[in-house]
């Protein structure tokens, strides 16, 4: 028999004569409505969805994300403090804004290959190898460097580099030869062969 006094059951809606336990469907009473006192008070609670194991999950997920980046993060950095390796060993080495001249302009070994390109471009991706080659090919006397034209803006309008990918051969602290495009290993070659 349904008592008229008591606690009202959030769940089945039932006048129960014990505060704590339903005494019809036997749900925890206090339990129930202590939630949805805390779910009133959160504008982004959810029927149906566990409010506090949803918010700690994403929590946890929101750390990691940011442990994740702080790591790559601090990866770029030290790549980028490192700076570029010059030993001549056949590799194409990034240059910026910081070393450019030492690394470029005033050096005098060799001449220098610069390769003017950008992350998001095709055909620097297409050619890249092709430098790869040339920089193995002539390692004793041709040094091939790239630069990032979104990094480094201001050495692309220093040599009026209007697309990419652009060669740029510079002798002696000078351009002495210049491609545009993505050609062919061969034709690289014969356009900066005359120039070593």
């Amino acid at each position: 028999m349904a008592s008229h006094f008591g606690t009202r059951c959030p769940k089945c809606d039932y006048s129960s004569s014990n505060p704590e336990t339903c005494d019809s469907c036997g749900a925890l009473i206090s339990k129930i409505k202590a939630r949805d006192r805390d779910d009133e008070d959160n504008d982004y609670y959810t029927p149906g969805v566990n409010r506090a194991g949803a918010g700690s999950s994403f929590t946890k997920i929101m750390l990691i994300a940011v442990a994740v980046l702080a790591v790559v993060a601090f990866a770029v950095f030290q790549m980028r403090e490192s700076g570029p390796t010059t030993s001549g060993t056949g590799s194409v080495a990034s240059v910026f804004t910081e070393n450019f001249d030492t690394e470029v302009v005033n050096y005098s070994a060799t001449p220098v290959l610069v390769d003017f390109h950008a992350t998001w471009c095709g055909p620097c991706k297409t050619l890249a190898p092709r430098l790869e080659q040339m920089a193995s090919d002539y390692s004793t006397k041709l040094k091939v460097v790239k630069v990032d034209i979104d990094r480094d803006p201001e050495i692309a309008r220093r040599y009026s580099v209007q697309g990419v990918p652009t060669l740029v051969l510079v002798k002696n602290g000078s351009e002495v030869a210049r491609t545009v495009g993505a050609l062919p290993l061969p034709q690289l070659k014969s356009q900066f062969d005359p120039h070593l």
